[in-house]
């Protein structure tokens, strides 16, 4: 019992000594300096998670965004994957008033700003309403739409891999490049992309600039070869028309 009291006497004294408190002065600001860190830390990655809101949709249907069962009203944030399926239909208002409406078996994908929004729609259909003042950049899998926001356009848009792309501007007027050409649509007018033509090899074009040559060749030889006879046939010297066989001099 009494080493024990000395020891707590001992711990006192060292408690109240001033070296004590200035030992622990700097251990305790390291400690509160490191739990504001990681509260800061920790908010910065919640904010950037959910990042800002860019609109909101409306679902009929099984849809889904970024791979998760959509429901009406939900709040679109940063990149959003928006797939509908059989008989689904989606509705998508953007904060910018640019307003996406997906029909069934539609896969787009949106990145939205205040003054600019940036889309792929890789298949489906769909019509787009863009405000003056927000430009757009839609691309398919043969086909790049540019609105360039001066002014507001209404199109529709139907993708497959194999029927290519159909633009049907409503109100324009849209860029549409496809193949290397560029074009601007305007009100009513539509255009259609086909699948690029396949690239032949050098071996196969060789080929068939042999093949080709050698029918022109067969077809020379025949035309020749008939020629003298038929000049022979032909009484007094006259000329033969080499289609009908009858002279045309007179």
């Amino acid at each position: 019992m009494k080493k024990f009291s000395v020891l707590q006497k001992t711990l006192r004294a060292l408690a109240c000594s001033s070296s004590m408190v200035k030992l622990m002065k700097p251990i305790l600001v390291f400690a509160v300096t490191m739990a504001l860190l990681n509260s800061v830390i920790v908010y910065a990655s919640a904010d950037k998670g959910l990042g800002r809101s860019i609109g909101s949709i409306s679902v009929t249907g099984p849809v889904t965004i970024n791979g998760e069962p959509a429901t009406s009203g939900q709040t679109l944030f940063s990149i959003n994957r928006i797939v509908t399926s059989l008989h689904s239909q989606a509705l998508v208002d953007l904060t910018n008033s640019v307003r996406f409406n997906l029909d069934e078996g539609t896969d787009l994908t949106i990145e939205s700003s205040n003054a600019h929004v940036s889309a792929g729609l890789s298949n489906g259909r769909m019509s787009c309403a863009l405000p003056g003042g927000v430009s757009l950049d839609l691309r398919t899998a043969d086909a790049s739409i540019v609105g360039s926001g001066n002014e507001s356009v209404i199109f529709n848009v139907t993708t497959t891999e194999c029927a290519g792309t159909t633009i049907l501007v409503e109100k324009g007027p849209l860029q549409i490049r496809a193949a290397g050409i560029r074009r601007t649509l305007m009100a009513g007018e539509t255009v259609t992309t086909t699948s690029p033509a396949p690239n032949f090899n050098p071996r196969k074009r060789i080929g068939l600039w042999i093949l080709i040559g050698t029918g022109v060749g067969v077809l020379l030889a025949a035309v020749i070869g008939r020629k003298p006879e038929q000049e022979a046939a032909a009484p007094g010297g006259g000329c033969i028309d080499l289609l009908s066989g009858e002279s045309n001099c007179r």
